[in-house]
């Protein structure tokens, strides 16, 4: 019996400083996406064939190059949110800083939802990745467990983990992977 099995859409926030590699990291991706042009935002469109079935992220980015988030902006720019994914560049610790600020309060909001940390530029050879603790010390604060991945934009490098991390955990199938995205 061939059935045919429905797509899940998941909305999904990008959070980030500026020049940490976000729009790289989306345009870089070897899965399908597609980018639709909203006023102040950019938002992706990814679409993966898994082993439990089609998935879809809508990422949502928004481009705020000050820290002047508040609670009702969060909740305007990303109404309902199923995850979130946060970006850092692991050669400039201010951006870590940044993020672990924007996500705290972005965790005031969205309490449950699963969190996936990048550190991006790993390739960069004076980078130590495992000595990154920001994964630990926003678990610590929240009381659960996030996971932290080191990419690199530039090389194409751990692309796909944040997006299977994420996956994983929205659907609640511990063994999911991504097979391919499928064929336009």
């Amino acid at each position: 019996m061939n059935l045919i099995q429905k797509e899940r859409t998941f909305e999904v926030a990008l959070i980030g400083d500026v020049d940490v590699g976000k729009s790289e990291f989306t345009h870089s991706s070897q899965f399908k996406m597609r980018k639709y042009p909203v006023e102040d935002l950019e938002y992706y469109r990814f679409q993966f064939e898994t082993n439990h079935g089609p998935v879809a992220l809508n990422l949502l980015c928004y481009e705020d190059r000050h820290l002047g988030w508040t609670m009702d902006h969060i909740k305007t720019l990303w109404p309902a949110c199923h995850g979130a994914i946060g970006m850092f560049d692991l050669s400039n610790q201010a951006t870590q800083f940044h993020l672990g600020t924007r996500m705290s309060l972005f965790n005031k909001i969205f309490p449950s939802v699963p969190v996936v940390i990048c550190g991006n530029k790993k390739d960069i050879r004076t980078i130590k990745p495992e000595n990154l603790t920001l994964h630990q010390k926003l678990g610590e604060k929240w009381g659960r467990k996030i996971i932290s991945h080191s990419i690199s934009v530039k090389k194409n490098q751990g692309l796909n983990l944040p997006f299977e991390t994420l996956i994983k955990e929205m659907t609640g199938h511990s063994d999911l992977r991504i097979i391919t995205s499928p064929e336009e």
